[in-house]
């Protein structure tokens, strides 16, 4: 959204689109451009808040995501691109944790290492 500042909640998305595609095996926002890929995104996740796309520096990115239609928040768009014999429902939320728009919303690295998902593949 063309933040100029880089911090943990970038690398937490990473991690979360980098999990998601070694569960399905193939990209998982594939987009030829940033506009297709935001729709891809957007198609998943939903849109991001009106707060946050004040935030957007980018004045051109603002006016798009603006004129954008709404698409509620949903974590089954996930599930949807997440065949169930890929992935556990554990898999899924913690994904959902991960891949969401607002950075403050992400969970931390300690809060990840806490759920069930990780728990039960840290025992193993």
């Amino acid at each position: 959204m063309g933040w100029s500042t880089y911090g943990k909640p970038v690398d937490i998305w990473s991690i979360g689109t980098i999990l998601a595609e070694l569960l399905i095996r193939r990209p998982l926002f594939a987009g030829s451009n940033s506009e297709e890929q935001l729709e891809l995104i957007t198609n998943t996740i939903g849109s991001p808040s009106e707060h946050l796309v004040k935030k957007a520096k980018k004045s051109a990115m603002k006016k798009y995501l603006q004129k954008m239609d709404n698409k509620d928040k949903t974590a089954t768009g996930l599930k949807s691109l997440i065949p169930e014999n890929k992935a556990s429902n554990d898999a899924v939320d913690i994904l959902s944790k991960m891949i969401t728009f607002d950075p403050a919303e992400r969970w931390t690295v300690q809060e990840l290492l806490k759920h069930p998902y990780v728990a039960s593949e840290r025992a193993a």
